[in-house]
């Protein structure tokens, strides 16, 4: 298996939740072409639905997610 890295300075963001972060996180380990949906996240998570659209939301206004896809 290819090792992905994730920027360090992302998650020294004080404006950035740690939920969003481990969404983010998550995200990383799939292929850069992957669609995410919120209820997929959600069927793999204890984390409710209203959990994962305030993380995926965090995400959408910081720049890194756009339309399902990480753009970063």
């Amino acid at each position: 298996m290819k090792k992905k890295y994730v920027d360090f300075e992302f998650y020294q963001r004080k404006d950035i939740s740690l939920k969003a972060k481990g969404l983010y996180a998550y995200m990383k380990i799939f292929p850069k072409e992957t669609r995410f949906t919120k209820y997929g996240v959600t069927r793999v998570s204890k984390d409710g639905i209203n959990s994962v659209k305030t993380a995926w939301r965090e995400l959408e206004e910081a720049g890194y997610l756009q339309d399902g896809y990480l753009i970063k």
